[in-house]
């Protein structure tokens, strides 16, 4: 198979993706769920190459992995709960052979004088190049538009969520 056909593959993947979640049901966001974004949103945030992690954040709409990028993966698992109990799905551990999986745990809580995944997604664009930005855009919009109301209003601690950071290989 030609670079070409696999590039013209994973084109038609994408697009056929694309089409299923535009009809999926869009019926608002769990509490977990903006939760583990607002994990994601920090991990982004946190780090020094703020493009590279753009660039591999949710790159295809079929991974199993929050960041992907060649053989290597990152899951990101962000909890209200005072433990590091998370969930993985089976396809993603164990790490499936020829990949690198790291797991960042997270700890954090709703707080009245928080931030929230707006305030992390401004943030970001700050330090983001206008490539990183509009890749950034699409991914962020996707999600928010899903319960806008909801991902204003939950409001976490930051600073907690930074100082709980661990890292699982």
């Amino acid at each position: 198979e030609s670079a070409l056909e696999s590039q013209a593959v994973s084109e038609v993947a994408n697009l056929v993706a694309e089409f299923i979640e535009l009809f999926s049901n869009k019926s608002g966001l769990t509490s977990e769920e903006i939760v583990g974004f607002f994990g994601e949103l920090t991990i982004i945030e946190t780090c020094d190459s703020v493009d590279q992690m753009i660039e591999s954040w949710h790159s295809h709409p079929l991974d199993r992995f929050d960041f992907s990028s060649n053989s290597d993966r990152l899951e990101v698992k962000t909890s209200t709960a005072s433990r590091r109990v998370h969930r993985f799905s089976s396809s993603q551990l164990p790490a499936p052979k020829g990949v690198s999986v790291l797991v960042v745990s997270m700890l954090t809580q709703q707080v009245p004088a928080g931030v929230s995944v707006f305030d992390i997604y401004e943030r970001v664009r700050a330090r983001a190049g206008i490539a990183a930005i509009r890749r950034f855009n699409l991914v962020f919009s996707k999600f928010v538009a899903r319960d806008e109301v909801r991902c204003e209003e939950m409001l976490f601690d930051l600073e907690m969520a930074k100082k709980s950071l661990k890292i699982f290989e």
